[in-house]
């Protein structure tokens, strides 16, 4: 893995010109992070763990969880 080399401050203006790609960018307080996009292997694995978790979740009362937001991001059909 490479270093990154020490910039400084990352402005709204050279975020909107990076590539239309697969990673995410986020700038926060001029620092630039770079996430990849997660493998097939690695959505399947989320997806199997949430048709687990939803049921658990309902029968307890544990908390709310927003399944179609989460089956929509699984999917890779989330327009957020």
């Amino acid at each position: 893995m490479q270093m990154a080399l020490a910039t400084g401050p990352w402005s709204l203006a050279e975020l909107d010109r990076l590539p239309d790609d697969s990673n995410t960018y986020q700038l926060v307080a001029g620092e630039l992070f770079v996430t990849p996009a997660p493998s097939t292997a690695h959505e399947a694995l989320s997806f199997v763990l949430l048709s687990l978790l939803v049921p658990y979740v309902g029968a307890q009362h544990a908390m709310r969880l927003d399944v179609s937001t989460c089956f929509e991001e699984a999917l890779g059909t989330s327009s957020g």
